[in-house]
């Protein structure tokens, strides 16, 4: 980490010398103040990143699968069918990667059936095209799957289920994991300046 360096406004008038220790502060004052050295001025306001900005500029996280982290951001999941008795497949959810974040990602949900006469069958599927089905279950205690599934910004992830014999099936608690993720700090930015 750098260290951040006090320059007195004096020493750089018109006719200062420019010493080599002037030089280092100029060189090491920029990386000090990014990584946050002690005493160096924060960066506030407009100086932090939308994530619009953000997507914009290409910024990309690149994770593998793991259960390290649970990602909250870099996609958007919108609930469907979360039970049916449909004996074709319905969607329950469908999670679709929107920039931030690329690699491999765990997706993971749990699955059950009404009970022991109901059979019902879940699959994961990648821009329409399955990527596992799991086995049939007839349990209506809930069993966590999970794909390890390779993604890119636009691509759109999705649950679907069907129920066979009668009765219903259910699908809850969609979550992404991964080797990291970003997070949030507290950047503070007056409204009007977005």
């Amino acid at each position: 980490m750098a260290d951040w360096t006090e320059l007195d406004t004096d020493g750089l008038l018109p006719g200062e010398p420019f010493t080599s220790a002037k030089a280092l502060a100029f060189f090491e004052n920029p990386v000090a103040i990014t990584e946050g050295a002690d005493d160096a001025p924060r960066i506030y306001g407009l100086a932090m990143s939308p994530d619009s900005k953000i997507i914009a500029d290409g910024l990309a996280l690149t994770v593998a699968a793991s259960d390290a982290y649970t990602l909250d951001m870099g996609f958007t999941t919108v609930n469907g069918a979360t039970t049916t008795t449909s004996t074709s497949y319905v969607e329950a959810a469908e999670i679709t990667v929107v920039g931030e974040i690329v690699g491999v990602i765990r997706f993971k949900g749990s699955h059950r059936s009404s009970g022991a006469a109901i059979t019902s069958t879940l699959r994961i599927l990648k821009n329409s095209v399955v990527v596992t089905t799991f086995p049939p279950m007839n349990s209506s205690t809930p069993v966590q799957r999970s794909a390890d599934i390779s993604v890119v910004a636009g691509d759109i992830i999705s649950w679907e289920h069907r129920q066979t014999g009668g009765n219903s099936s259910f699908f809850s608690d969609s979550i992404l994991t991964a080797s990291d993720r970003y997070a949030r700090i507290g950047a503070l930015i007056r409204e009007t300046d977005l």
